[in-house]
């Protein structure tokens, strides 16, 4: 059926959505129609677009299905996904509308595969989640080595090297994905793989600790982004009929990288809970944090010991003189500090 629209953007006020449109207004070819959609009006028109302006929210079906029957292709930047971008893919597959994402939720790349898949390929509808940096880079990158080397290809490494934090919708998909328990489905590394009946090798099992890479002659941690990618990379091998291990890394370079993987390999198992950051035990070759002493009581009464400060000890007329002629010296300063407890005097 005509369409009125080649591209509509979803979630074009977030901050995926906003450089999104600056690059359409700034790259895109006069002859593309595009419209930018969302749920909130007042923030679509202030983008300044200069594009016509859709709006649905993501819980209203009906609205839902008016915008993406008007178009040829659906982009989605709204997460977290699982949320909010059930409903579209849903319209998407209903009305035969290409759709593409920048999700890194593989749990939910799941669910959308299993209820989904069959009718979308025999409709020739394309589904494709996970068009951000998890996962374009890793999938092409490791499609193209292995078109380079040929059939002979058994092995393809990536290493990362990562700058600046997260977005707001990242962490918003993350904790979602915590709250609800979906994080431990990410642990199958063939998750997202149609059916594979053999064990994984050992290159395919998530790095948890650092190492020296002798392949990049670096130090390595694990890469923050690997659950993620490793399983996008290996569904694409599995479509293509392509068999080779892959694995990613996080790559440290400096005189201090070897301490550094070791701190990025433990602060990868930090994981958040209810608002608590539960860490994973300690490596048996750190030393053992010193136990607190019991906080002394006098009479019921509970001692804070003061913390010890410098003081300058200054005479109200200037600084103190010195007794040699001529000459005077800085002022002292004094370490002072108060005990109270039984069986000692201040002091």
């Amino acid at each position: 059926m005509p369409r009125d629209f080649d591209i509509i953007l979803y979630g074009a006020t977030g901050f995926t959505g906003r450089q999104t449109v600056a690059y359409f207004k700034q790259h895109a070819p006069s002859t593309l129609k595009w419209a930018i959609a969302g749920r909130d009006r007042a923030r679509l028109d202030a983008l300044n677009a200069n594009v016509p302006i859709l709006t649905a929210g993501s819980s209203d079906q009906p609205s839902i299905d008016s915008i993406v029957a008007r178009t040829r292709v659906l982009l989605s930047t709204a997460g977290p996904f699982a949320i909010y971008g059930t409903g579209l893919v849903d319209a998407c597959v209903r009305f035969q509308t290409h759709y593409a994402d920048i999700t890194g939720e593989t749990h939910w790349v799941r669910m959308l595969i299993d209820r989904y898949h069959e009718k979308a390929a025999a409709d020739g509808t394309r589904i494709l989640p996970c068009c951000g940096f998890d996962s374009v880079p890793s999938d092409l990158g490791a499609m193209l080595i292995a078109h380079t080397l040929g059939p002979e290809t058994r092995e393809v490494k990536a290493f990362f090297k990562m700058k600046g934090g997260l977005n707001g919708g990242t962490l918003a998909s993350m904790l979602n994905m915590y709250e609800s328990g979906a994080d431990k489905t990410m642990n199958d590394p063939f998750l997202l793989s149609p059916s594979v009946s053999r064990a994984p090798r050992d290159l395919e099992l998530d790095p948890t600790k650092e190492a020296y890479d002798p392949d990049a002659k670096a130090w390595t941690a694990p890469f923050l982004m690997s659950k993620i990618n490793t399983r996008v990379v290996r569904r694409s091998c599995a479509m293509r009929g392509l068999d080779f291990a892959y694995q990613e890394y996080t790559k440290i370079d400096g005189s201090l990288a070897g301490p550094l993987a070791l701190a990025m390999a433990a602060g990868g198992s930090v994981r958040p809970r209810d608002g608590i950051s539960h860490h994973a035990p300690r490596p048996p070759h750190r030393f053992p944090r010193a136990r607190r002493r019991p906080v002394p009581t006098h009479h019921g009464h509970r001692l804070v010991p003061l913390r010890i400060f410098r003081k300058s000890l200054r005479r109200p007329n200037g600084p103190v003189r010195s007794k040699r002629p001529g000459r005077s010296r800085k002022p002292r300063h004094h370490k002072m500090s108060l005990r109270i407890g039984p069986g000692s005097g201040a002091r």
